[in-house]
């Protein structure tokens, strides 16, 4: 999947569980049940957030 295809990227978010997690370190991210922390923090990710956010479908299920 390309980070322009809008339309599947908010399918794919709607079948997605995320979990933020307090912790003593600060907070856990999980993904459907496994822990991505360090990997939600990573360049890749990063290099990609602005993408991903450019569409509105996204953004609306990010902020339910």
């Amino acid at each position: 999947m390309h980070m322009n295809e809008g339309v599947r990227l908010k399918e794919l978010l709607s079948d997605t569980k995320i979990v933020l997690m307090p912790t003593s370190d600060g907070q856990a991210v999980l993904v459907d049940g496994e822990d991505v922390t360090e990997e939600i923090r990573s360049a890749e990710v990063t290099q990609a957030v602005s993408a991903v956010a450019a569409h509105n479908g996204v953004r609306e299920l990010m902020v339910e």
